[in-house]
């Protein structure tokens, strides 16, 4: 009787065993890579090693770049926190990607937003940009943000058919001008947002049959427990 009625806690685990721990605000883009995914109200966001790739004139580090979880207008996402700078003449680029997930839900939103921006005077060639792709979402949906002196959009933001996962590709351009300048190009924050809609949750047709046929198995257990 006893092995029998192990297995029924265990077929229950099975469902909660791959939960991701909580996300935690302000810690570094390096630790997230190495947790390798968390859970923020309803959203899982998962990282590997190659979630992060820095490269031109100025190397920004993982560790340097501290990630807070945001809550707005009833939107969750991240807030990628950096000193992205480029001085004249010299190029950053920094690229961040990440799979997010919805738990008992759909993601039919997202937005992109980048702050703390400083832009040699006018006249000059200067620019920060982001370009954010997905492969779920149609490149007509995808967005584009930039700032430059002629005073272009900092935000954007696109709906599109509800997807349970969207793998986000987010690639920072910092270009400090051809004209050498006492101000330095630079920009310090990245934020993404995403809104979600619930759906019914269904448990797994395997796992709900795998519990219901242990159960059946209680009434003999007991009686062969009891000869």
């Amino acid at each position: 009787m006893k092995k029998t009625l192990l297995l029924i806690p265990l077929a229950f685990g099975l469902g909660s065993s791959a939960w991701a721990g909580t996300c935690v605000s302000g810690d570094t883009l390096a630790e997230y890579i190495s947790d390798g995914s968390c859970t923020f109200d309803n959203l899982t966001f998962s990282f590997d090693p190659t979630s992060y790739v820095a490269s031109g004139s100025v190397l920004i580090p993982a560790s340097d770049v501290i990630v807070n979880t945001v809550t707005s207008a009833g939107e969750e996402g991240l807030l990628f926190n950096a000193p992205w700078f480029a001085q004249a003449t010299t190029t950053l680029d920094a690229d961040i990607s990440y799979t997010v997930s919805c738990n008992s839900c759909e993601i039919d939103d997202w937005s992109v937003s980048i702050g703390g921006i400083a832009l040699p005077p006018s006249p000059t060639d200067a620019f920060v940009d982001v370009g954010e792709t997905s492969p779920e979402v149609p490149s007509a949906d995808w967005l584009a943000v930039g700032a430059d002196s002629t005073g272009s959009l900092l935000t954007d933001k696109t709906s599109f058919a509800p997807q349970s996962s969207l793998t986000v590709d987010k690639d920072l351009t910092v270009y400090g001008g051809s004209t050498a300048s006492f101000i330095t190009t630079k920009v310090s924050s990245m934020t993404n947002l995403f809104s979600t809609t619930a759906m019914s949750t269904v448990p797994e047709p395997s796992l709900a049959i795998l519990c219901a046929g242990l159960v059946g198995l209680l009434p003999l257990a007991r009686r062969k427990f009891l000869r």
